[in-house]
């Protein structure tokens, strides 16, 4: 008993225990104050940040749609729809904020002079962020306006119209056409490209009829009474089941009208086109359409002189012969107005030329051989590269930077394309590996590393491919590729995804894409192995056609 009462009167060890639980009190009181009000905060933060950034995005996009359809000229712009919050050792973060970007339902633009009447299809685009701390509303595009469209009323303008210049002689209207989604944390890319064609403008004094969601205060403080509008024909049109809509009369000669579709060219049966381009065009048509804009490149079968051939059999010629291998018609690679075309000429140097034959050097110390080029923003950092094979290694280069091999252990023989082929927004590049001449695609990988991912697909030729596109409507991307047997297959992230037999004998060797026959559909354009002519199948349907034009089957159409 006297140890027992010995032992329930020591209380040396009751200090530190209530010590321990006293500071472990506050630590969970001080952590729980930093999780219940630092992280939200400093998130909020990032989300904030982020959240300038993507503005600065979007009118970058916004100013690309009036570029591609005022220049004719294809553009490529990213914008990073989501963001990263901070990693935190401790306490707990939400799921990083996911944003989307994506178009409209379809509206008309009606042009009509009381005779003719053309009707256009074009979209809004929305950004929808997805951020869990601010509450910050939408941001839309519509006919060259850029804003925030607040639930209260309230519209904050980032970009206003540029339909009438300040110098107002000229109205100029772009409609964006095709459906585009994409919800992402990091940056995708939005191609917009011009139309090649279309139907002509009315003549005489044209109604234009524009759908929108501003309101008439908006739209007349911005049009009513502008030159080179005529005076007293705004009118506006508020509808209940559908966008509401802005009309006006112009004369046609003040009238400026292009059609720019988003990741594929516009719909020809609903473009409506005035560009006039000039430059110097033989054979054919004669359109005058700039090189790069819905054409394809390819030697000529006698000289190897190189050439591109417009969707509407429009030839261009370029002031370079004997050509060992050509890229595709696609970009700008120095920021002019001008498509530049890579090429390897005889002294085995990579270089691109315009169509004012202008000449950019791009690698001279590469000995290049007959492999297909691509060109696109493989970085995704708005930059186009030309990405080519040099002793079975990947190389990019652009046209103010050095040649730079890509990281790993990717060998390859030659380059499809480049887009987003994994089934994400990641562009990846498409490649024909050079052991076994599978179909591969690399994608960046976290610090300075590459994923690489073989489709167990091979080619007929290491060059018997072409460009990533979504050939078959299933809204993912497939490369064509000739078979082996002189028939084409289409192969996507996942394999083979069906087959297209133009009953002519594909040749091996590189192919391109065009919209031809005015549907949504792109052809495969191809040199045949009977005539080497350059002809075209669409995927869908299976119709062909010829161009009646004869190619190097070395280099095939790019």
């Amino acid at each position: 008993m006297r140890f027992l009462r010995t032992f329930l009167r020591d209380d040396r060890a009751v200090a530190p225990v209530v010590g321990f639980v006293l500071l472990f009190g506050i630590g969970v009181i001080i952590f729980s104050g930093y999780q219940a009000v630092q992280v939200p905060q400093q998130n909020a933060e990032t989300e904030f940040q982020h959240y300038e950034n993507v503005q600065n995005d979007l009118i970058v996009v916004r100013n690309a749609i009036s570029r591609a359809g005022q220049q004719n000229q294809s553009q490529f712009e990213s914008v990073r729809l989501g963001t990263q919050y901070r990693e935190r050792a401790v306490a707990l973060n939400p799921p990083d904020p996911a944003g989307t970007l994506r178009t409209s339902e379809g509206y008309n633009i009606t042009l009509d002079n009381g005779t003719v009447e053309r009707n256009v299809t074009t979209r809004f685009l929305e950004y929808q962020n997805g951020y869990n701390e601010l509450e910050i509303e939408p941001i839309y595009y519509e006919n060259s306006v850029l804003y925030l469209d607040a639930e209260s009323g309230q519209r904050v303008f980032f970009e206003d119209q540029n339909l009438v210049r300040d110098n107002g002689n000229t109205v100029v209207i772009t409609a964006l056409q095709r459906e585009f989604s994409q919800s992402a944390t990091g940056r995708v890319t939005l191609e917009l490209y011009p139309t090649d064609g279309g139907a002509p403008l009315p003549l005489g004094e044209v109604s234009v009829t524009l759908p929108t969601q501003l309101p008439d205060s908006y739209w007349q403080g911005e049009l009513a009474g502008e030159d080179p509008i005529i005076e007293g024909s705004y009118s506006y049109n508020e509808r209940t089941e559908t966008a509401n809509q802005v009309s006006f009369t112009v004369e046609s000669e003040d009238l400026e009208f292009n059609t720019v579709g988003i990741d594929n060219e516009p719909d020809q049966t609903g473009a409506v086109s005035d560009i006039n381009n000039g430059g110097d065009s033989s054979d054919n048509n004669n359109d005058n359409l700039p090189p790069g804009i819905g054409q394809v490149a390819y030697a000529e079968s006698n000289n190897g002189e190189l050439r591109t051939l417009s969707a509407s059999g429009t030839i261009r010629l370029y002031d370079t012969t004997q050509v060992k291998t050509i890229g595709p018609a696609k970009a700008s690679l120095d920021g002019d107005s001008n498509i530049d075309i890579p090429y390897v000429g005889n002294n085995g140097d990579l270089k691109a030329i315009d169509a004012n034959n202008n000449i950019i050097s791009l690698d001279d110390s590469w000995n290049g051989k007959q492999a297909r080029i691509g060109v696109g923003d493989w970085n995704d950092d708005s930059t186009i590269e030309v990405i080519y094979v040099g002793n079975n290694k990947i190389k990019t280069v652009t046209a103010s930077s050095t040649a730079d091999k890509l990281p790993g252990n990717a060998k390859a023989n030659s380059i499809a394309g480049i887009g987003p082929f994994a089934g994400s927004a990641t562009p990846a590049i498409i490649f024909v590996g050079s052991n076994n001449k599978e179909i591969k695609y690399a994608e960046p990988s976290s610090g300075n590393s590459i994923d690489v991912t073989t489709t167990g697909v091979t080619v007929g030729s290491s060059n018997a491919i072409g460009p990533p596109a979504d050939y078959d409507d299933d809204s993912e991307l497939e490369v064509p590729i000739e078979d082996g047997n002189g028939d084409i297959e289409l192969v996507d992230r996942n394999g083979q995804d069906g087959t297209v037999d133009p009953n002519i004998g594909v040749a091996q060797a590189p192919m391109g894409k065009l919209q031809v026959t005015g549907d949504a559909t792109l052809e495969i354009v191809f040199v045949d192995s009977n005539n080497n002519l350059i002809q075209y199948v669409n995927p869908d349907n299976g119709e062909t056609g010829s161009f009646e034009v004869k190619a190097d089957t070395s280099y095939g159409v790019n």
